[in-house]
C-alpha cells in the first residue's frame, strides 16, 4: 500500500465527516479530487483491504436507556430459527450463534436496546416468548468501556 492509500486510511478511521459531501471534504484534506478518493476507496474495497465504513452510535447519548446483552441456552433443533426471528426485531442490533463454553453454556446472543425499562420488560418478554429458551441471561451494560476499532499506520 503507498503513502497515498496510508494517508486515506487514516483519514477513514477517524471520525467521518458528517455532511452532505464526505467524499469531497477528505478530498480537501488529501489535497485531491472528490472523485480521487472515491476510486482509492472503491479500490480498497475491492481488494479486500476496507470492509466498510460505519457509524459507532452511543446508545445512551442516542435515547436508549436500557442495553443489554441477552444471551440464550437454546436446544440447538430450533437455534437457527430462534436466531432468524430474534433478527428481525429492530432493537436487536446483533444476534449470532456462539458454542457454549464449560462454564458459561449460552449459545445465542442478542444485543438488544430500548429507551426505557418498561419497553425493554416488554420486548424481553417478546424475545423470550419467540425464542423459548431453556433459560437466559441478561447482562445489562452498567457504562461504556470503549467504542473505538483498530487503527492502522498510526
Amino acid at each position: 500500500m503507498n503513502e497515498e492509500y496510508k494517508r486515506l486510511v487514516r483519514l477513514l478511521q477517524e471520525e467521518f465527516p458528517v455532511c452532505e459531501r464526505p467524499f469531497e471534504q477528505l478530498a480537501a484534506r488529501l489535497g485531491t479530487t472528490q472523485e480521487h478518493v472515491m476510486e482509492m476507496t472503491r479500490r480498497l474495497q475491492e481488494e479486500g483491504k476496507l470492509r466498510r465504513i460505519t457509524v459507532s452510535l452511543f446508545h445512551v447519548h442516542a435515547g436508549f436507556r436500557v442495553n443489554s446483552m441477552l444471551v440464550w441456552d437454546v436446544p440447538e433443533e430450533r437455534l437457527d430459527r430462534a436466531a432468524r426471528e430474534a433478527a428481525k426485531l429492530d432493537q436487536v442490533t446483533h444476534c449470532y450463534v456462539r458454542q457454549r463454553r464449560e462454564k458459561f453454556d449460552y449459545n445465542l446472543y442478542t444485543m438488544v436496546h430500548e429507551t426505557s425499562r418498561e419497553r425493554f420488560d416488554a420486548l424481553l418478554e417478546q424475545l423470550k416468548a419467540m425464542i423459548d429458551p431453556v433459560k437466559f441471561c441478561d447482562l445489562r451494560t452498567i457504562r461504556e468501556l470503549k467504542k473505538t476499532g483498530m487503527k492502522y499506520f498510526v
